[in-house]
């Protein structure tokens, strides 16, 4: 074979495994817009499934698994008009790493609904109609470590709503009407590196609310924030221990003024 042959023979081949590698691409990626109303049934080849700006309403039990979804680790399900998602709905997709359901019409989660997903990292929960239950868990997750929960109804954090998230690394709270952290809100989510709480209402912060204090917290456009000239951005750690440590002292402070009021007013 001479030098002329060989060369060829060679494109050919690199041809052929192109087209491979590109088939197969397109079989790991699988991407619907228009106007679904259930999820449509998949290959067991497909990683990505892209299924936002759609119309789908609730995810049944084992949605994805009956639809041969089994192997997705990234699910895209933003744009729609969710508002149920059963308990079960993403039970046996085991490889499950991010998830988006954002822009949809979500008022609650069963906290057990994602708890079978041991590779999920990534949640975002933007832009929905959620509250926090006093007495439940958002959601009981050991791998999660980035939840975004921006731009919901959340009101009040209580105690046992980020109980469960131990390994929870990023959180976002911001442009929620939250004003109300209960005194232990984060302190079993000792893994947090960031908390971004910008444009609530949110007016103080003390240290029982924390394991371990977060890197990082964004306290623009809150009330606490206001309190301040320069009024306060991104905190550090070190920057959100001498915070709390003021605020406590401004209270006792404060405390101490108006007993003694009290006690010339009784003179």
């Amino acid at each position: 074979m001479d030098v002329t042959r060989l060369a060829l023979v060679l494109m050919a081949v690199g041809c052929s495994a192109t087209q491979r590698s590109q088939t197969n691409n397109e079989e790991n990626t699988f991407a619907v817009q228009m106007s679904l109303e259930q999820v449509p049934e998949g290959r067991p080849s497909v990683g990505g499934l892209n299924l936002a700006y759609n119309r789908l309403k609730e995810l049944p039990a084992h949605v994805f698994v009956r639809n041969h979804y089994r192997r997705a680790h990234t699910i895209q399900l933003s744009h729609n008009r969710i508002s149920q998602v059963h308990p079960a709905a993403f039970r046996g997709i085991f490889h499950l790493r991010t998830l988006d359901l954002s822009y949809n019409n979500l008022t609650s989660l069963d906290s057990h609904t994602f708890k079978h997903n041991h590779a999920l990292r990534n949640l975002d929960l933007a832009y929905n109609n959620l509250v926090l239950d006093p007495e439940r868990p958002l959601v009981r997750s050991p791998s999660l470590e980035s939840l975004q929960l921006s731009r919901n109804r959340i009101i009040h954090v209580y105690d046992i709503n980020f109980a469960f998230v131990p390994n929870l690394q990023v959180l976002h709270l911001d442009h929620n009407p939250l004003y109300y952290l209960s005194s232990k809100c984060f302190k079993r989510a000792e893994g947090l590196q960031f908390i971004s709480l910008a444009e609530t209402s949110v007016h103080t912060l003390t240290s029982s609310m924390f394991g371990t204090l977060p890197r990082l917290v964004d306290l623009t456009g809150t009330l606490l924030a206001q309190k301040f000239e320069p009024r306060l951005r991104k905190v550090r750690s070190r920057q959100l221990l001498q915070l709390m440590n003021l605020e406590s002292q401004d209270f006792v402070t404060r405390e101490e003024e108006e007993e003694e009021e009290d006690g010339r007013e009784v003179v």
